[in-house]
């Protein structure tokens, strides 16, 4: 067989991996000060790459063969998301955001939601599929009761993968948006039914501490079925994964079980998000997303009376729009004496008018519960991040910390109104600081930004 020559030039110390198309165990090899080859080691690597090495700078790149090829090229991304069934969460827009990036990228979409769907996800277009939901939960904290909600959506969510409608091929990348305990376990299972030598590309979003369970709460049963999960990932596939995490505190905590640090990258629903800088009338205060008591959707009317009082020329947009129906009535109707200076949203928001509202906003409040949102993300906080929208975030969460460290938030200790509208009026007395460095921040994020799935596809700790 012949095989490329890479000795050329190379100085004494230098070292590189080359693989053959046999068993893909890769003889290392390094260049003595005469100038010749010798093998140093061995080291697996995926068939047909070459790692070279020089000083401290390394590179891995598909070697050319004359007799087969492995460097394959991916034709189809396949969303395999479990938790796409309302337009209301970040679901609905990164799967969006996914599909517009796979047509750039010329690769064809395949998506699979869950099977009761609201039909504008099926319009994405996407496929009715699984029975359970992602962020499912029991409402009971003990733990055999987690134990066994846990164990019946993964063994669940396991049939349904063995019964996907679709033949995946090593020319797909395979890739689950929302991993949380509810289905880990699951899909590291389901992995086993693949050969390595023919088996797709996938990515594993993971949306929550591996300490939290479905609901966002500390669950040793989760943190355990994470562990068991991963234990059982086949080592050929290895290289076939990667990993991301939204925020970099919860990939550090992924890394010992993982066995990588997965890739910090926040959801991509700002993948068609415009340059231009806020467009602000004044002061302008937002609430916008889910109106969800864990979202702290009661807490506004209080903390719009105690801003008022104090800020009279504040203004307030609050998107009035969610699934816990009493809550949005009782809150709009407390709200009515504010309506001077409130506008209220009562309808889902298209992506850009969505957008369109962020822009508009001096300051953005995420007034969560930090004992559901301690050990996740946000998708609305990596938005404004990117966008360079100030926040009122939750002290003690992972949001809250990186917030408050790259310096574009105020944070709140206690889940009540009276803490949340003080945060917000520390924040109003520091708007001007606050918003150069979220700009600052934001375009430092965005500068390295070529999209989620080029990065997925790219990066460090990905797929080869």
């Amino acid at each position: 067989m012949g095989r490329r020559k890479i000795t050329a030039n190379k100085p004494p110390g230098d070292a590189w991996l080359e693989t053959g198309p046999g068993s893909g165990v890769e003889r290392e090899r390094q260049i003595e000060p005469s100038g010749r080859p010798r093998a140093t080691g061995t080291r697996r690597l995926d068939r047909g790459q070459i790692w070279y090495v020089h000083g401290q700078t390394e590179w891995r790149r598909k070697a050319r063969r004359v007799h087969q090829r492995t460097d394959r090229v991916m034709k189809r991304l396949v969303i395999l998301d479990p938790g796409l069934i309302t337009v209301l969460s970040h679901n609905y827009s990164e799967a969006n955001a996914l599909v517009r990036e796979a047509r750039d990228l010329r690769l064809a979409a395949t998506v699979f939601c869950h099977r009761e769907a609201h039909v504008a996800v099926r319009q994405i277009p996407a496929t009715p599929f699984f029975r359970q939901h992602s962020y499912g939960y029991t409402a009971d904290a003990r733990p055999a009761a987690d134990f066994m909600s846990i164990d019946f959506c993964n063994r669940s969510t396991l049939k349904d993968l063995e019964a996907l409608p679709v033949t995946l091929t090593c020319d797909d990348f395979v890739l689950f948006p929302t991993v949380t305990c509810n289905i880990v376990l699951a899909i590291c299972q389901w992995l086993g039914n693949f050969e390595p030598a023919r088996a797709p590309r996938f990515g594993l979003c993971l949306m929550f501490a591996p300490d939290a369970n479905a609901a966002g709460r500390s669950s040793a049963v989760a943190l355990d079925t994470y562990r068991r999960a991963f234990a059982q990932v086949p080592a050929g596939l290895a290289g076939r994964l990667v990993h991301t995490c939204e925020i970099d505190a919860i990939s550090r905590m992924y890394e010992p079980i993982v066995g990588v640090r997965p890739v910090t990258l926040a959801i991509p629903t700002w993948a068609a998000m415009p340059d231009e800088p806020a467009m602000t009338d004044g002061m302008r205060i937002s609430f916008l997303g889910g109106a969800r008591a864990e979202k702290g959707f009661q807490l506004l009317p209080e903390v719009i009376a105690a801003v008022r009082e104090r800020h009279a020329r504040a203004r307030f947009t609050v998107q009035a729009v969610g699934h816990e129906a009493d809550l949005v009535r009782s809150v709009t109707g407390r709200l009515a004496v504010h309506r001077d200076v409130v506008t209220l949203i009562h309808s889902p928001l298209s992506d850009g008018a969505f957008r369109a509202a962020m822009r508009r906003s001096s300051l953005l409040l995420l007034p969560y519960d930090s004992d559901r949102y301690g050990r996740r993300g946000a998708s609305l906080f990596s938005e404004a991040k990117l966008m360079g929208i100030p926040m009122v975030l939750p002290d003690g969460t992972a949001i809250g910390k990186d917030g408050r460290r790259k310096g574009i938030a105020t944070t709140f200790e206690a889940f009540t109104a009276r803490s949340v509208a003080d945060a917000t009026m520390r924040a109003i007395d520091r708007i001007s600081e606050l918003s150069r460095r979220a700009r600052q921040v934001a375009l430092s994020e965005r500068a390295g930004a070529s999209g989620y799935l080029r990065a997925l596809l790219s990066g460090p700790g990905c797929p080869s």
